[in-house]
């Protein structure tokens, strides 16, 4: 139980990481400006690592299912303690 509720219980992820070779680089910037955040050439290669946001209506946060996962989890232990007692 406690990894589900670790699962649920992240933060959504704000950035997402693209590595685009150099021959299409010019095209994906045009068409993706806004999103860009930092882009770096890799060394020794020809392909750059781009940084962008993730679009905000695509996250979804399940923290209210975490917490009835946790609460589920401690009445389960509190049963077996109060058994052993």
């Amino acid at each position: 139980m406690k990894s589900c509720y670790g699962k649920t219980i992240q933060k959504p992820v704000k950035y997402d990481r693209k590595y685009v070779h150099e021959s299409e680089f010019e095209s994906y910037w045009y068409k993706n400006y806004y999103k860009i955040i930092k882009c770096s050439k890799l060394n020794n290669s020809d392909i750059y690592d781009v940084k962008i946001v993730k679009q905000i209506d695509n996250q979804f946060n399940f923290s209210l299912l975490g917490f009835q996962v946790l609460s589920m989890s401690k009445k389960i232990m509190n049963e077996v303690i109060c058994l052993a007692f």
